[in-house]
């Protein structure tokens, strides 16, 4: 008892009896202090059991959280891969790129149907659309036609206009054949009506299409004829068509053969409906923008190989290859750890050795045959593009072969990484099984805290309760103390 005693004595700081009951309470306040202490002292000596779980779990979390990234990078990967697998890849390889010597006035596009080399281009005339003009009529005078319903067909095309008693003037009558017209499906042409000055108008019809196919033709009837426009007055689909003059109907252009653009490649005069000419030139497009003068020189359009757009479609897939590979190298505790990850690195860098076998004898067989470089820590970069190109312009499918057969490079990739996604894959099985790991060890982790938290208040339960009896003790002590030293001086 007297060792319990004197224990609690240095626990609450007290080397001498106190007679008072106020320093009893200041003996309980102080060495409730020093139980929260002595708590604090006794739970840090159990943590490391909740340490280690807690460390454990944050592992777990961390390789879960590599496996997530490295499910995103290879599916990065396969998504580049689809571009050298879909139907047609190898077509790619043959990209053209054309440039233009003055493009103001002709630009074109260029496929991989077109061939290499140069050709001179002269515009001489744009295709244009068809216009045809009615008569300059005095807009605010009274109309002859009277209310009713008139027809007319353009282009095959037939409508119907409804004048009323207010349509009195010939104003509102072009007017509304301007909005029979546009509302007229498949028409071709497009009406407008223009004031020309304070007094006079004009209706014009456009047609929505250039070239001498879609010169605008008529059917004579009253509401046309009203203002001007008749086969015989115009002759319509002719070289000799009636051009209008500011008070007459008629054709801007006489000729409707001079609707077609015309132009010479190479010496050769051609004729064509419309500005974009994709039928001249084996896969090459021209955009005729603007006419030459009789003296201007022919613009020169020259086609070659376009290897930047090459490197552009082989670049993304190097970068994923890449970026896999640095990936796996910087997270080397985790290649240590499980052999499936470190088989896939070392197979992954084996890619890049492997020769294409299905490649011709002479035609190039490893990535390096192309000018691309095998970097000393496995990752790709295109060292020498001018042997990219000068393989190009001898064979582009000779480049393809590399990225697109059933031995490629694209394919022994494919063949390393296709089996870890998905829903039987590798990695999913790996995230589902830490997944696992993490919440059986935060549950232990939980548990082993919870029994912690337990003990501890347990002891300082029994602590109080033998802080209690000290204090009865010790009281008991102050008051048998001064009874003796009363009675003695007494």
């Amino acid at each position: 008892m007297s060792d319990i005693l004197s224990l609690l004595q240095s626990l609450t700081g007290s080397s001498s009896t106190s007679s008072s009951t106020s320093s009893s309470t200041t003996s309980s306040s102080g060495s409730t202090s020093q139980l929260d202490l002595l708590a604090a002292a006794y739970q840090q000596t159990l943590q490391p059991k909740v340490d280690a779980l807690n460390q454990k779990v944050t592992d777990l979390q961390n390789r879960q959280k590599f496996f997530n990234t490295l499910n995103s990078k290879i599916n990065a990967i396969i998504g580049n891969i689809d571009t050298f697998t879909i139907s047609g890849a190898s077509a790619k390889f043959s990209a053209r790129t054309i440039t233009s010597s003055d493009s103001t006035v002709v630009s074109a596009t260029a496929t991989s149907d077109s061939n290499l080399g140069v050709n001179s281009v002269k515009v001489d005339r744009l295709a244009s659309n068809d216009l045809l003009i009615s008569n300059s009529m005095a807009y605010a005078a009274p109309t002859t036609l009277t209310p009713g319903d008139y027809s007319f067909t353009i282009n095959g095309v037939s409508g119907t206009v409804s004048l009323t008693a207010d349509d009195n003037t010939n104003e509102k009558v072009m007017q509304k054949l301007v909005n029979a017209i546009n509302n007229t499906s498949n028409i071709g042409v497009t009406a407008s009506y223009i004031r020309i000055d304070s007094t006079n108008s004009k209706l014009t019809l456009t047609s929505t299409d250039t070239g001498s196919g879609k010169d605008i033709q008529f059917t004579d009837s009253s509401i046309l004829t009203n203002m001007g426009i008749t086969n015989a007055a115009l002759n319509p689909h002719t070289t000799s068509r009636t051009t209008a003059t500011d008070t007459t109907a008629g054709y801007k252009t006489a000729d409707y053969n001079n609707l077609d653009s015309k132009i010479e490649i190479n010496g050769i005069t051609i004729y064509r409906n419309s500005n974009s000419i994709s039928d001249a030139l084996p896969g090459v497009t021209l955009n005729l923008l603007k006419p030459q003068g009789a003296t201007d020189q022919a613009v020169t359009m020259t086609t070659s190989v376009d290897n930047t757009s090459v490197e552009n479609l082989i670049q993304p897939l190097m970068t994923s290859y890449n970026d896999i590979l640095n990936y796996l190298k910087q997270n080397s505790t985790v290649l240590r750890a499980d052999s499936a990850m470190n088989s896939l690195y070392s197979k992954l860098r084996l890619t890049t050795s492997d020769a294409v076998t299905s490649a011709n004898t002479g035609d190039p067989q490893y990535l390096s045959d192309l000018g691309i470089k095998v970097n000393s820590d496995g990752t790709l970069s295109i060292s020498d593009h001018s042997r990219l190109l000068e393989l190009l312009q001898e064979d582009p499918q000779k480049v393809a072969n590399m990225f697109t057969s059933s031995d490629s490079f694209v394919q022994k990739v494919n063949n390393v990484v296709s089996n870890l996604i998905g829903d039987n894959g590798l990695i999913l099985s790996r995230t589902q099984s830490i997944g696992q790991q993490i919440n059986t060890t935060q549950q232990r982790a939980d548990e082993v805290q919870q029994n912690i938290d337990k003990q501890v208040a347990a002891y300082k339960k029994e602590y109080q309760s033998m802080l209690s009896l000290y204090y009865n003790a010790q009281n008991q002590y102050s008051l048998l103390s001064n009874y003796q030293t009363t009675s003695t001086t007494g």
